[in-house]
């Protein structure tokens, strides 16, 4: 639910599921704007259940055809807005966490 894992999800444009799992992080304000968006489902702590995880992974697979939509469309968008801007954000965060020592994966 960090900034690059949802920067990835939304330039994909595939649903995702968003775990949030830092509580004094931003985790849930991309969440809230991944499901705005209707491209993600959000899994908050109160819901951290196996049934409740594999309720939202059957809706991003094809059980809730609105998330295709959403992910497609927010992609679109993305796209449309600045084509190289999803590659120069996870580039720019992977830099950020090698200049900290706290290794790549652009995400969280």
């Amino acid at each position: 639910g960090g900034a690059g894992t949802s920067a990835a999800a939304a330039a994909a444009g595939l649903p995702a599921v968003v775990v949030p799992f830092l509580a004094w992080s931003d985790q849930s304000s991309f969440a809230a704007w991944l499901v705005s968006r209707s491209a993600a489902v959000h899994l908050p702590p109160s819901s951290r259940s196996a049934a409740h995880f594999a309720g939202a992974v059957a809706a991003v697979m094809g059980g809730a055809p609105a998330l295709r939509r959403g992910a497609t469309a927010l992609a679109g968008e993305l796209r449309r807005s600045s084509p190289a801007a999803g590659e120069a954000a996870v580039a720019a965060l992977d830099a950020h966490f090698a200049a900290a020592g706290g290794g790549g994966g652009g995400g969280g």
